[in-house]
C-alpha cells in the first residue's frame, strides 16, 4: 500500500469517528471538512465528498442531498469499524492530546 492510500485511509477513519461522536452520528460535508485538520488532514471539499461516497459504497455511512450540500450518517457498520480501528484508550489519548493543545498526531496501524 502506498502513501497516499495510507493518507485516504486514515482521513476516512477519521470521518467515520467525527460522524459517531457527532449528536445522530451526522453531519454535513462542510462540518467534515472544517472539523479534518484536528485529525491532521486539510482535505479540498471535493476529496471530502470522494470519502463520502467511498465510505457509503462500503456501507459504512448513508448520504443525502440536502439542497446542494451533502449529509452524512454513519451506519452500524461504520461504528463498528470506528471502533475496531481506533480502540478506547486511543481515543481517550487523542481527547486527552487536544485538549492539550496537540498540533499533530502521528499513528502507526500494526496488524
Amino acid at each position: 500500500m502506498d502513501y497516499l492510500q495510507r493518507i485516504a485511509e486514515d482521513r476516512r477513519l477519521s470521518i467515520l469517528l467525527l460522524l459517531d461522536a457527532s449528536p445522530g452520528g451526522a453531519a454535513n460535508e462542510a462540518l467534515l471538512q472544517s472539523a479534518l485538520p484536528e485529525f491532521g488532514h486539510d482535505p479540498s471539499a471535493d476529496q471530502v465528498r470522494t470519502d463520502l461516497a467511498w465510505l457509503a459504497e462500503q456501507r459504512l455511512l448513508g448520504q443525502r442531498d440536502m439542497q446542494g450540500l451533502m449529509v452524512a450518517t454513519i451506519t452500524v457498520r461504520g461504528i463498528d469499524l470506528d471502533l475496531e480501528a481506533f480502540p478506547e484508550k486511543d481515543q481517550r489519548d487523542l481527547l486527552f492530546a487536544l485538549q492539550k493543545g496537540v498540533d499533530y498526531v502521528a499513528l502507526s496501524f500494526v496488524r
